[in-house]
């Protein structure tokens, strides 16, 4: 990882508003073309971080920790995925334009169905706030919403964004701790495209609030985000990648302090008070 990126979090370089996030390390991957969408996978038993390498026609396996390769798998055919999402054991694919969702069958082929979001959908996550589901973006008619549903396109349902300005480009879902049983409740953070933020929602049921606070200003200028994965535990840890201003994909082990919002302002969030 290069230190020389790594943002502290201090008053020096704390944001007057969203949520606190810094960067701890920084990788490239010169064995891939692209870097376009994240994974957190357990492909090699121990995290492992996936990702589509765009024009190169693969699915890169990367070290978590310092961005190594640690194999690729051929995509689909004559697909360039802008979705990447790893779902019991399997990865799934999909690609703005195209109206099939891809699931890898063990192997090496793909199996497909039609995507809930038609051809608009963009990004992919998999996560158990409902039950384990996937989670893909969409941007229609100048509204961004995510459509959640089961490994075989079933059981869809929709979950408005507000105040995304494009399509998701960058898209993780990470966990609260609360009483899942009771009130299914977790977190949201999206990017779109070359807009310098991160937008946070909370969703409880299948409304999702935005942070009271706005959106969180990038730490530094990018010339577009590509993906965001939530390494799947409620210490907010991250990882997101983009095209830099230098002309290469990077990926940053990125931490936000999910834990500012505070159990006692959900109801005043659910509520429209943000108190």
């Amino acid at each position: 990882m290069r230190a020389a990126l790594a943002l502290l979090p201090t008053a020096a370089n704390a944001f007057a508003f969203g949520i606190s996030c810094w960067v701890e390390g920084t990788w490239e991957a010169p064995y891939a073309a692209q870097i376009l969408d994240l994974e957190v996978t357990q492909y090699w038993v121990v995290d492992t971080l996936a990702f589509s390498g765009g024009t190169d026609g693969l699915i890169h396996l990367a070290d978590i920790d310092g961005g190594g390769s640690l194999g690729s798998l051929p995509a689909p055919a004559g697909v360039i995925p802008t979705g990447l999402a790893w779902f019991q054991g399997d990865f799934y694919v999909c690609r703005q334009g195209d109206p099939l969702i891809y699931k890898s069958d063990g192997s090496g082929g793909w199996l497909t169905f039609l995507n809930p979001a038609g051809t608009s959908g963009g990004t992919l996550e998999c996560f158990d706030i409902f039950g384990d589901q996937l989670w893909e973006s969409e941007y229609d008619g100048g509204q961004a919403r995510l459509f959640v549903f089961d490994s075989d396109g079933t059981g869809a349902v929709t979950i408005d964004l507000q105040g995304l300005p494009g399509q998701v480009t960058g898209l993780a879902v990470y966990p609260l701790c609360v009483d899942q049983a009771s009130d299914p409740f977790g977190g949201i953070i999206a990017c779109c495209g070359d807009s310098p933020y991160f937008y946070t929602y909370y969703v409880s049921g299948t409304t999702a609030y935005p942070e009271p606070s706005g959106p969180t200003p990038f730490p530094f200028p990018v010339a577009q985000t590509t993906g965001l994965a939530c390494s799947g535990t409620p210490d907010g840890q991250f990882f997101w990648s983009y095209l830099g201003t230098d002309g290469v994909y990077h990926v940053s082990e990125i931490w936000f302090d999910v834990n500012e919002l505070a159990p006692e302002t959900w109801g005043g969030i659910k509520a429209g008070t943000g108190e």
